[in-house]
């Protein structure tokens, strides 16, 4: 063997030897054979040749490839190669998630219970998980925005708090001026004979109180006394009232008096019948024969009979 041979030798084996171990790096594990599946997504967040493919956290394969799709609005299909002895079907899902917080992307194989399995070369179902930066971005997107409203509004109280400072300096001026007066009134002790006054008013309203209820204690015995006495005249009144009333009913049940003798004996009320019955007759005569009773000759001539 020459130089020039065993140096091409020993170029060639390390050649394979770099290319074998790159790619065993990168998760391809040549002592195990793969079947190989497909997922088509929209958007893939930065997912690369190579990223693994997660089984609960497992790796059981990764990324071979990635074409894109320009006849199908440019969506992204992916090729994975997974382990020969995972069993996948038509319901598994295949989640594009986030790696960590460094922001690596990897595929998660959620698998379900399948009534057909898939024997390679398959589409899988593909679904995006939402990353946490995205997911952190939607809960501090609300809270800033109500940060940025209290800023606002401590910036609007801090510019009606420099507009009123005049006012305020006016209402403290008053304020002191309030607080020398009272001092000067405390000085000069008009505030003690005003408390004097009113302690010795509120002892002559005692005083008086005391004087008072003797006084009302009599009114109120007057009143009830008073009450009863024109109350038991009122019942005897009744009572004497209603007694005559009685006795006159009874004189004109008997027959006693003008009421007796009318209410007990008809002959007055047919006397009256008589007598109305009478002068009608005699009216009505009047009416009808005037000359019977009334004559009048204007030249003395008599009629005759």
């Amino acid at each position: 063997m020459t130089k020039e041979f065993k140096i091409g030798l020993l170029a060639l084996i390390a050649s394979i030897m770099l290319y074998t171990g790159f790619n065993f790096l990168k998760g391809t594990d040549f002592f195990s054979s793969t079947k190989r599946y497909y997922v088509v997504y929209d958007d893939i967040n930065g997912l690369t040749i190579s990223n693994p493919v997660m089984v609960n956290g497992l790796s059981v394969g990764r990324v071979s490839s990635i074409e894109v799709l320009q006849k199908d609005n440019n969506k992204l299909k992916v090729t994975l190669d997974v382990r020969d002895d995972i069993t996948l079907g038509e319901k598994t899902e295949a989640w594009l998630s986030d790696a960590g917080l460094l922001g690596g992307k990897q595929i998660n194989l959620i698998i379900h219970k399948n009534q057909k399995n898939f024997q390679g070369g398959e589409t899988l179902i593909a679904k995006i998980q939402e990353g946490m930066v995205k997911s952190i971005s939607n809960q501090a997107t609300p809270l800033a925005n109500k940060v940025d409203t209290v800023l606002n509004q401590a910036v609007i109280l801090t510019k009606a708090l420099v507009k009123s400072k005049d006012d305020i300096a006016a209402s403290l001026s008053n304020v002191s001026g309030i607080t020398g007066k009272l001092n000067n009134t405390l000085g000069k002790g008009e505030i003690d004979q005003i408390i004097h006054n009113v302690n010795a008013l509120s002892a002559s309203l005692v005083a008086m109180q005391k004087q008072f209820q003797p006084i009302v204690g009599k009114m109120d015995n007057f009143a009830d006394k008073l009450n009863k006495m024109e109350l038991e005249t009122a019942v005897k009144q009744a009572n004497e009232s209603m007694q005559n009333l009685n006795q006159i009913l009874a004189k004109v049940n008997k027959g006693e008096g003008t009421l007796g003798a009318l209410a007990n004996n008809d002959s007055l009320y047919q006397n009256l019948n008589n007598v109305t019955n009478s002068t009608n007759r005699l009216l009505i005569d009047m009416r009808e024969n005037p000359k019977r009773y009334v004559n009048i000759s204007v030249f003395g001539k008599k009629e005759k009979k």
